[in-house]
């Protein structure tokens, strides 16, 4: 007995090379809206990080690299909101240093 093609089986189930690339549109349309999405995600936590260096940077005029890369690590818009408060109101880089997580 002869082995069924792919294409015999799928017209066999009823489902047509038509609905198989559009099935195949819809899937690379879905995964391209999920990359915006997690590249939008990823600027905007890139621009708070940036943002929270700036103010240290305007407040204290020197930070160390080990802190900017510190900050550039976090990927949690929480933290990173908490981490830019503690940028505008800490006494020092001393003190901003406590606020990151080791």
């Amino acid at each position: 007995m002869r082995r069924k093609t792919f294409d015999e089986v799928m017209e066999e189930a009823g489902v047509t090379a038509k609905w198989v690339n559009r099935g195949i549109a819809l899937g690379e349309v879905r995964g391209e809206e999920r990359g915006i999405v997690r590249g939008e995600e990823r600027g905007i936590i890139r621009g708070k990080a940036n943002a929270v260096i700036t103010v240290l940077f305007a407040r204290f005029q020197s930070v160390p690299k080990t802190i900017q890369d510190s900050i550039k690590s976090y990927t949690d818009l929480i933290a990173l909101d908490s981490l830019l408060e503690a940028a505008a109101t800490c006494e020092n880089i001393k003190d901003f240093r406590q606020n990151l997580v080791r």
